[in-house]
């Protein structure tokens, strides 16, 4: 297995909790300060700290790859949908 660093992994242990992940936004609650997302890859009751558009020209990169461990998970946030992480992770 090659190594790969630990923030180019999902481990809940990380040294910095803070991560990224690409979600839909479904409804937004203004006078309640309420935004529903789907999609999204996190601990549960972990908070949202920002939200930001995604431009396709800026946000992907070409020629990306995955370590071998991770190379059965699904392409894209829609086809990840109730497909379980643990069960392709080695640990």
């Amino acid at each position: 297995m090659r190594p790969v660093g630990v923030f180019a992994t999902p481990s809940p242990v990380r040294p910095n909790p803070i991560a990224i992940s690409l979600v839909e936004v479904g409804q937004v609650d203004a006078i309640n300060g309420i935004t529903a997302v789907r999609h999204i890859d996190v601990a549960e009751d972990c908070p949202i700290l920002d939200i930001k558009p995604s431009y396709p020209n800026s946000d992907e990169v070409e020629g990306t790859r995955v370590p071998d461990w991770c190379s059965l998970w699904p392409a894209s946030v829609e086809e990840s949908v109730g497909f379980d992480r643990n069960s392709t992770m080695i640990m």
